[in-house]
């Protein structure tokens, strides 16, 4: 529990850092930025997938994906720009009849399957409103594309340093 506490304690300061770095790289005014929590991968209790893991550890476990979503939603929540997207397979955990995990016997043990892949998905385009772009009249658009590349040179200066 002391090293998991640690961990978080790490975790939030890594993600603050990385928001700060992100609005001071932006000059000011920082992209949309969505950050996902962490799928509900074990079950309530215990399953066939992993027999050397107790109910009673299982829900150790479930606790601490709890806390570490917590702890995430919360150093992103401190951060206009930024918007938390919880992502839960709820019914859809390891050893359920629609699992959207990969079991242990699987190439890529505990990931999510590609449906789980998409409901991750799912969970993000929830917050993800898509910029407003004005469309450049015909005299403008000259200036205007001459504007975009000046600005995204900029911006890509920026970032460089």
């Amino acid at each position: 529990t002391t090293r998991f506490n640690a961990y978080l304690v790490d975790l939030k300061l890594e993600l603050n850092r990385a928001m700060a770095t992100i609005h001071s790289r932006s000059g000011g005014t920082p992209p949309q930025v969505i950050v996902t929590g962490y799928y509900d991968l074990f079950p309530s209790k215990a399953c066939e997938a992993i027999p050397e893991v107790t109910t009673t550890e299982l829900q150790w476990l479930r606790n601490r994906n709890a806390a570490l979503n917590r702890a995430i939603s919360g150093t992103v929540a401190k951060y206009s720009f930024a918007k938390y997207a919880p992502v839960s397979f709820k019914g859809h955990e390891l050893c359920t009849t629609d699992s959207w995990v990969q079991d242990n016997t699987a190439p890529m043990p505990f990931h999510p399957t590609a449906t789980g892949q998409q409901k991750i998905a799912d969970a993000v385009m929830k917050y993800y409103k898509t910029p407003q772009v004005s469309q450049p009249t015909a005299s403008s658009q000259s200036s205007s594309t001459s504007s975009y590349r000046e600005r995204a040179l900029d911006i890509y200066q920026r970032l460089r340093r």
